[in-house]
């Protein structure tokens, strides 16, 4: 994998659209779409989370290397349709899929979309979005638990990284003592 003060950047086509990631890390694929919409990916990058997983930083469609949409239509739904085409190309079986804002919208409509793939992932949605503000937000992460995809909501940014990189180590914990017939 590529060094954590250099991530390697990428640029796939997807419905002849040209859309930029960068890859910065070892160990589980984490899928990472930043704020915004419109806030390109570096201010998000994790170097403390790049030493435990593969981080995919996604650079949304209108941002970085990624295109403009021709027809305008930045909807919740187009920016989870082509964070799912750059997962499945990136051909990991399981992935993390981490939001920051506008990008907890994304995993969240990701989620809603394709929840048995997540179940399948056996992975979590991890989101940074204020609940005050999006009271909504508990019923959608109700609605994700009825189909076995957990998520969990960090509401404090500067909290964000500690509990990811928490959160992430109690799950590994958890799957190795699951592996080997004991309790974390």
């Amino acid at each position: 994998m590529s060094d954590a003060s250099t991530p390697r950047s990428h640029v796939v086509t997807i419905d002849g659209l040209r859309f930029g990631y960068h890859v910065a890390g070892r160990g589980p694929a984490c899928v990472v779409h930043p704020g915004g919409p419109g806030i390109h990916w570096p201010y998000l990058r994790m170097p403390d989370l790049e030493r435990e997983m593969t981080m995919v930083y996604l650079a949304p469609v209108g941002t970085g290397e990624s295109d403009l949409l021709p027809d305008g239509n930045y909807s919740v739904e187009r920016y989870a349709y082509f964070a799912d085409q750059v997962i499945q190309q990136l051909g990991d079986a399981k992935v993390y899929f981490l939001g920051h804002s506008h990008g907890g919208f994304v995993a969240l409509q990701l989620a809603l979309d394709q929840p048995e793939q997540l179940a399948e992932w056996q992975r979590t949605v991890v989101l940074t979005v204020d609940p005050k503000r999006r009271p909504n937000l508990w019923d959608v992460r109700d609605r994700l638990a009825e189909v076995d995809v957990p998520t969990l909501v960090v509401g404090e940014p500067e909290r964000f990284v500690k509990t990811v990189t928490d959160f992430v180590a109690l799950r590994q914990a958890t799957t190795t003592a699951n592996n080997h017939g004991g309790a974390a």
